[in-house]
């Protein structure tokens, strides 16, 4: 989108002062930046900024286009482009159209109206039916699925929001956000917010134009998960939405290094892989820290107190102390930190927990799990095996046999990825169907027809 400028009502002219500034620009949302003519900038501030490489900064500038219509630029910075002064630089971070206003989040918004891009693909997504609507935060949110629209590059859809009591953009973006992330999941990608209009309280309404909260750059596709997923048809998306809002409200860290490691074109291939396998173990240690236990709390603790008891009344281990100037309490500490973990789950028992304790999970490593290598060892070992030696590669540096290494990174990549996703899924009730996910797995599967998992 494109705006005409022809004023600025608060334009910077340094040490406190701004005025007024009648000159033409255009601005365009790909690319930030614009010149305005000018013909009294103060020469003192001028030379200042020119000598000293600074700029100056404006929190917000108020604009006018040509047809007189109102909007905000925020997170700007102007600069003199030459020495006596006649053009001057602005860079701007974000705008709005239609509303001059100081500070975004002050404004109490009432509803929020969003275009999405959904790009075109050949896939059922019954999670986006139009004209559906899904109260969801213990009836705090409405949100309605509206027209959907199709051309020849874009699959659009508009998507409303409403919050029972007003709140502010921020608010605001969280639940769409929120939303965005579990079509993430079902298709994919991000979808790509086109547009979006607010109404106030009051009944004003204004377009805001930026890239979308923390995904904005993630719409591109390079971020993408190959494949999308068909959900069974009794999926509640209401008990899905509020199920994902709970999770993330405590998952924040690895999802988003997840969603941004699933990208093939890092220079090192090892390192999404190590990276994924890594969000696997820590989503699980935290969110299934019960099932990851091999016994009690009380019963771990009533062992290494005992084990502790013991290295203290031990007179041979005393005497080694002794002799080797090892302090008895230090050892103690030594050893109560080693056993801080003796009730846990190792990694590979992980691994092999996350894939066994559901259908939908298990099914992407069927193949695995009943065909054997020239060696007469089963696949799926072997894959659990080298899983757990590349998250352990760069600490232990690792023997090339013992990770993925080759051509095995695309079949690691792409199982792993899957398998997570497929965990976020279950957690959350998002069921796939069955067809959708064979349909998935065997085309990954068929990497086997030209390689070998050594």
């Amino acid at each position: 989108m494109q705006l005409n400028g022809n004023q600025i009502v608060n334009f910077p002219y340094g040490n406190d002062i701004k005025k007024e500034l009648k000159s033409k620009f255009d601005v365009i949302d790909e690319i930030h930046e614009f010149i305005v003519e000018i013909d009294d900038f103060p020469i003192e501030v001028a030379i200042d900024l020119c000598f000293s490489g600074r700029s100056l900064h404006a929190e917000y500038l108020f604009c006018i286009t040509e047809e007189g219509e109102k909007f905000t630029l925020f997170d700007c910075y102007v600069m003199p482009m030459q020495y006596p002064t006649k053009q001057i630089k602005v860079i701007w971070n974000k705008w709005l159209l239609g509303y001059h206003v100081t500070n975004l989040n002050k404004n109490n918004i009432h509803r929020g109206d969003y275009l999405i891009n959904l790009k075109k693909k050949d896939w059922n997504s019954n999670i986006l039916d139009q004209n559906n609507c899904y109260v969801v935060l213990d009836g705090t949110v409405t949100i309605t699925i509206g027209d959907r629209t199709y051309g020849s590059k874009n699959d659009l859809i508009e998507i409303a929001i409403e919050t029972k009591e007003p709140s502010n953009i921020s608010a605001y973006e969280k639940v769409l956000l929120r939303l965005l992330e579990i079509y993430f999941l079902q298709m994919g990608f991000f979808p790509k917010v086109e547009k979006r209009k607010y109404k106030t309280a009051r009944g004003e309404e204004f377009f805001f134009q930026e890239d979308f909260a923390a995904y904005g750059k993630t719409t591109k596709a390079n971020i993408r998960l190959e494949y999308a997923l068909d959900l069974q048809k009794d999926v509640n998306l209401v008990s899905v939405y509020d199920n994902w809002w709970k999770l993330r409200e405590i998952e924040v860290v690895t999802f988003n290094l997840y969603a941004y490691t699933t990208s093939e074109k890092n220079p090192v291939r090892e390192v999404p892989i190590a990276t994924c396998i890594q969000c696997l173990e820590g989503y699980f240690r935290r969110h299934h820290s019960e099932e990851m236990y091999k016994f009690s709390k009380s019963g771990k603790e009533s062992i290494c107190k005992e084990i502790l008891e013991i290295i203290k009344k031990s007179s041979k281990i005393n005497d080694i102390c002794g002799e080797e100037e090892i302090n008895i309490d230090d050892l103690s500490k030594s050893v109560n930190g080693l056993l801080g973990h003796i009730n846990e789950r190792s990694l590979k028992e992980i691994l092999k927990y996350s894939i066994q304790r559901d259908i939908m999970a298990n099914s992407i490593f069927q193949y695995e799990q009943k065909t054997k290598g020239i060696d007469n060892v089963l696949l799926f070992d072997k894959f659990i095996n080298k899983a757990t030696g590349h998250r352990n590669w760069l600490s232990h540096l690792m023997e090339t046999k013992k990770r993925f290494n080759g051509d095995e990174i695309e079949l690691a990549n792409k199982k792993l990825k899957l398998l997570f996703r497929i965990t976020l899924m279950i957690d959350i009730g998002l069921q796939v169907t069955k067809d959708s996910l064979d349909r998935t797995v065997n085309g990954i599967d068929q990497w086997y027809k030209g390689h070998e998992l050594k």
